[in-house]
This record gives C-alpha cells, sequence and structure tokens, in this order.
C-alpha cells in the first residue's frame, strides 16, 4: 500500500438497490462520508445531518456503526462487507432464539471440574493424612519410639517419591511425595530428643536437610525448592550449634545471622550467573578491543540463563526464610534496640525488592518484609505503656495504612512512579541498610560492654 493510500478502507457496501466497492478515508468520521456513500448507491443524499438521521451503515448481525466516530476508529478493516440501511429497517443484531442454547454456551465458558483437579485434591488428602497422623501421634505421645516410627514412615515416603518419579515419570504425585518426606523428617527430628530447644531444633534441621538434600537429588522434582529449604535448614544447623556452645546467647546468634544473610542477598544475582557459567562480556581496553568485538556467545546460553534464573530464585527464597527465623527468635527480647533492628530489616526487604522484576525474585523478599514489617509494628504497639496512647496511635496506623494502601491500588499501581520516587525509595534503603550495623552491635549489647571497660 502506498503512502498516500495507507489511511484508506477498502469495503464493500451492499445497499437495498445496488452493490457498490469503496474505498473510505480513515481520518475522517463515518457521518461526514455518509451523504456520499448514500449518493454512491443511488438514492438522493441531503445534508449529513439529514442522511446521518435516516440511514445506518452496520456490520451483519451487529448494531449500526457510530456516526461520530473516525472510520479508523470503528475497526473497518479491508474486504470488510457493510450493509446500508434505513434508520426504521436497520437489521437487528444476532439473538438466541432457543433459551437452553443460551443457556449452554454460556455456562460452557465458566471454569469447569478437570480430572488435574481430582489429582490436587486426591494428593492433599493423602499430604494431610501422611503428616497429620505421625504429627498427633508425636504431640500426644512424644518420644524415641514414636519419632523412629516417623522416620520410618519419612523413608518410605521418600523412596515412593523416587520411584514415583524415576520409574514411572509421574512428576505431580512424585512431588507430593517428596514434600511430605521432608515434612515428616523434620517433625521426626524435632521429637528425637528431648535435651532442650536448641538440640531439638538443631536435630530437626539436620533431618530437614538431609532429607532436602536426598529429594533433590534423587527424585529429581522441584530441585530449586529442596534446594532453598536445603540452604535454610543448613543455616538453623549452624546456627544451633553456635547456640549450644554458646548457650543464652540466641538472640544475639539470630540477630547477627539476620544482618549477614541480609548483606549477601545484594550480591546474589552476581553468584547465581558465576554458578550457571554465563560467560559475563568482557569490558574493551582499548579502541581496538571495542572493534573486535569479541564477546563470548555459549550455545546453550538460553539453558543457562534459565538456570541462573531458578538459583536466584532459591536463593532469594532461602534468604527471605532465613531472615524471617531470624527476626522471630530476635523479637521476643521486647527492647527497643531490638524492635528497631526487625524494622529496618523488614524495611530493607520491601525496599530491595524494588530490585528484581521477576516474580518470583520480587515476591520472598515482598512478603517477608510485610510479615516482618506487621509484627514489629504490632509488638511496638504491644510495648506502649499508656493504653490509651495504644489505642490512638493503632487506630491512625491502621487508617492511614488503609488509606495509603487502597490509594495505590485504585490509582497509582499501573502507572510508572516518577524517578525522583525512584531515588527515595534508594536513600531510605540504604539508610535502613546502614542502621542495621549500629542496632545490631546494641542487641550484642556490645555499648554496654564498652562502656565496662572505659570504667
Amino acid at each position: 500500500m502506498t503512502a498516500a493510500g495507507a489511511d484508506l478502507t477498502r469495503v464493500t457496501v451492499i445497499s437495498p438497490t445496488r452493490r457498490i466497492d469503496l474505498a473510505l478515508p480513515g481520518e475522517t468520521t463515518l457521518g461526514e462520508i455518509m451523504p456520499n456513500i448514500l449518493r454512491f448507491s443511488g438514492y438522493e443524499g441531503g445534508t449529513a445531518s439529514d442522511v446521518v438521521h435516516s440511514w445506518v451503515l452496520q456490520r451483519f448481525g451487529e448494531d449500526p456503526l457510530d456516526p461520530t466516530r473516525q472510520v479508523t476508529d470503528l475497526q473497518i478493516r479491508d474486504g470488510e462487507t457493510l450493509h446500508l440501511r434505513q434508520l426504521d429497517a436497520a437489521m437487528p443484531d444476532a439473538a438466541f432464539d432457543d433459551v437452553v442454547d443460551a443457556v449452554a454456551s454460556t455456562t460452557a465458558t465458566q471454569p469447569a471440574w478437570r480430572p488435574r483437579n481430582s489429582v490436587v485434591l486426591s494428593l492433599l488428602v493423602a499430604a494431610a493424612l501422611l503428616v497429620g497422623l505421625p504429627l498427633a501421634m508425636l504431640v500426644r505421645h512424644g518420644g524415641l519410639a514414636e519419632s523412629l516410627v516417623t522416620a520410618g514412615l519419612a523413608f518410605a515416603t521418600g523412596l515412593a517419591a523416587v520411584l514415583t518419579s524415576r520409574a514411572y515419570g509421574l512428576a505431580v504425585p512424585a512431588t507430593a511425595l517428596a514434600w511430605v518426606c521432608v515434612v515428616q523428617a523434620g517433625l521426626a527430628g524435632y521429637f528425637l530428643l528431648d535435651q532442650g530447644l536448641a538440640i531439638t531444633v538443631l536435630t530437626a534441621a539436620a533431618c530437614v536437610l538431609l532429607a532436602a538434600a536426598v529429594m533433590g537429588l534423587g527424585a529429581r522434582v522441584n530441585t530449586f525448592g529442596f534446594l532453598a529449604v536445603g540452604i535454610i535448614a543448613l543455616v538453623v544447623v549452624i546456627a544451633e550449634i553456635v547456640a549450644v556452645l554458646l548457650p543464652g546467647k540466641e538472640v544475639e546468634i539470630a540477630a547477627v545471622a539476620v544482618a549477614l544473610v541480609l548483606a549477601f542477598t545484594s550480591s546474589l544475582a552476581p553468584w547465581s550467573y558465576r554458578l550457571a557459567r554465563i560467560a559475563m562480556p568482557n569490558l574493551p581496553s582499548s579502541a581496538e578491543a571495542l572493534m573486535a568485538d569479541d564477546t563470548p556467545v555459549q550455545s546453550d546460553i538460553i539453558r543457562r540463563a534459565l538456570l541462573a534464573d531458578r538459583l536466584l530464585s532459591a536463593f532469594l527464597l532461602a534468604s527471605a526464610g532465613i531472615i524471617v527465623l531470624g527476626c522471630v527468635q530476635v523479637l521476643p527480647r521486647a527492647d527497643w534496640f531490638a524492635v528497631a533492628l526487625v524494622g529496618c530489616v523488614g524495611l530493607t526487604l520491601v525496599l530491595r525488592s524494588r530490585s528484581f522484576i521477576a516474580l518470583a525474585h520480587r515476591l520472598p523478599l515482598l512478603v517477608s518484609g510485610v510479615l516482618i514489617l506487621t509484627g514489629t509494628g504490632a509488638l511496638a504497639l504491644a510495648m506502649m505503656p499508656n493504653d490509651v496512647l495504644r489505642l490512638l496511635v493503632t487506630t491512625g496506623v491502621i487508617v492511614l495504612l488503609a488509606v495509603i494502601l487502597v490509594a495505590y491500588a485504585a490509582v497509582y499501581a499501573d502507572k510508572i512512579p516518577s524517578p525522583v520516587w525512584g531515588r527515595f525509595g534508594d536513600v531510605f534503603e540504604w539508610l535502613a541498610v546502614i542502621a542495621i550495623v549500629p542496632l545490631t552491635l546494641a542487641v550484642l549489647n556490645l555499648y554496654a560492654w564498652a562502656l565496662g571497660l572505659a570504667g
């Protein structure tokens, strides 16, 4: 199509007396060209107002076209057939003449129960039975014998998951059985020894770590999910070993662990690329190197990129889980240093989630940050000594947050924010990160120790 005819739409108009082929200009309204269409069809055109109020142009089975809109806005395409009719003889739109047919056609578009829904329901019931019955037994008669029985059940469930995946290729049932095995192993380890909380959590985390590693490598289903759980269990094992060696320092150990893991979240993306062995482009050091363009291109770059993406998802999920567990350990201390530390951690997670675009990357940081901020706010309000002040502050905070969130969801969620707001977010994120270091030292009680040394 030439540039001169780029806005022309070629249609066929069928009138009561003849059939004509026309090229309609796209930038004019239908009402402006209706007198000409009527004249070409063999009728007296009259004024544009008379024609618009006496004649209509419509598609078969549809309502008449709006004469006040441009041809391009009416979505008229090349080759279409339009009908020119008098207004009082316009064709009706398509309608059902059979009520049963209308109801059936309408309800056919609604979601129906599918075999996959039956599979999911049956697996959920099976998982509830395989986890609920051992849990009830351990809670009621917790002891070595019951823990060993649960461990044996976990071994059988894990073996079934491996066979279901490897021998029969059934990924969905194998995934459900593998996760049930990990939960059963954690329950068996938790109730295995009654030697204090640190030993109990240590054995549970060790069992979860072992089961997650075996399921991830053996069943080969949801491997990156088991990688995340394994990382969480490994960090918990290390923290509990330190807690056993330093009794009474659980809060301090958790605070240090939270600060360290949060510091590593900014370097998880580069580590994911390195583990996926993606060759990064070399920065040119001279004009000749810039002209040579020796950027490495790997034949399996797509597979490596997907691997890096899934590794990053697992690392971020594990980091979020570790930080939440650490904050749960720190908050019960219920002093303002602990509350401030946990609040800064939650704010950092929420603001740092802006750096990740993918849903699997942003969601763990965002959800964990919101949970931590919610718990911190609730504890801070509970620590207020005055009941009236607590009631006023709680009401004000709830109303203010509700207004902000509803306004954001209704007006600003689908708009691109100004770069100024992004810069404000960066500033607040770094302020929260910087505040974590002195607050961690305060939770460790190092300031009082230093003052004691000074006499």
